[in-house]
């Protein structure tokens, strides 16, 4: 599907259902327990890509965060995760709405500190898909930094959203990442 194709697509999701009846849907996440043992320093940045309208965003900044960066292709998923924190918070986060297959804002990120990705790579069902995402993630992660990502298993849905997805088990998925 094409850039433009794409963003109508998860537009028109966020713009139909209200963010609890969306299946992915969490009060709080999983990707925090793990954010939160990593021990990052909060100055660094860390960027959720994919964000939708995520409360990963929330319980970032409510832990004292103060370099968080939600990145959507959708702007209608940024904007009802911006609408639900509210402004004071939202003008803590670094908003960008781009896609990962074509960048015109991620590619310009240095020395992240940590990407975390809960939505994206399983829609990357092409090669050349994945080894666009593969290669923006290694430009812009600093040496030593961190990548959480969460995919759908081999035992998991073959389609989210009206999309095919593409499951992984750890093996594939670390294959698919590579030594870095």
């Amino acid at each position: 599907m094409k850039s433009q194709d794409m963003q109508s697509h998860w537009d028109n999701i966020y713009a139909r259902r209200n963010i609890q009846q969306l299946g992915w849907y969490e009060e709080s996440t999983r990707s925090f327990e793990l954010i939160d043992q990593l021990k990052i320093n909060k100055e660094e940045s860390i960027l959720d890509i994919g964000t939708g309208s995520s409360v990963l965003i929330d319980e970032l900044l409510t832990a004292g965060y103060k370099n968080v960066i939600a990145s959507d292709i959708s702007e209608t998923a940024l904007i009802s995760a911006q609408n639900r924190i509210g402004i004071k918070e939202a003008a803590k986060v670094k908003w960008i709405i781009d896609d990962v297959l074509q960048p015109r804002t991620l590619n310009r990120l240095v020395d992240v500190a940590l990407w975390h990705d809960r939505t994206l790579l399983h829609f990357l069902t092409q090669p050349d898909e994945q080894s666009a995402y593969l290669d923006l993630m290694n430009k812009i992660v600093k040496p030593g930094g961190f990548v959480i990502i969460a995919v759908f298993s081999l035992d998991g849905a073959d389609m989210c959203s009206g999309l095919k997805v593409k499951r992984y088990d750890h093996r594939m998925l670390c294959q698919l990442l590579g030594e870095r």
